[in-house]
């Protein structure tokens, strides 16, 4: 990859990452959520907000405890019902 191809890639990355965390950011906490991320299958959790530029889910694939990912990991995101 070029120079010109990773500044591109770091920018659209970048920019993907801030419209996900600004999607998020108008949730309601407490909204239940679809996400893949980090080539894992997509995973259902619910949204409780932020921490430390974190996504903190409860209730992820039915993990009793509190799970932080990353806003640039995360690659698709929809609300589940």
């Amino acid at each position: 990859m070029n120079v010109w191809d990773e500044l591109m890639f770091r920018k659209l990355k970048n920019h993907t990452s801030d419209s996900i965390s600004y999607f998020l950011s108008r949730l309601t906490p407490g909204t239940k959520i679809t996400l893949q991320y980090s080539n894992q299958p997509p995973a259902i959790g619910v949204f409780q907000g932020f921490e430390d530029g974190n996504v903190i889910l409860t209730n992820f694939n039915d993990f009793p405890g509190l799970v932080r990912i990353v806003p640039s990991s995360i690659h698709a995101i929809s609300i589940s019902e």
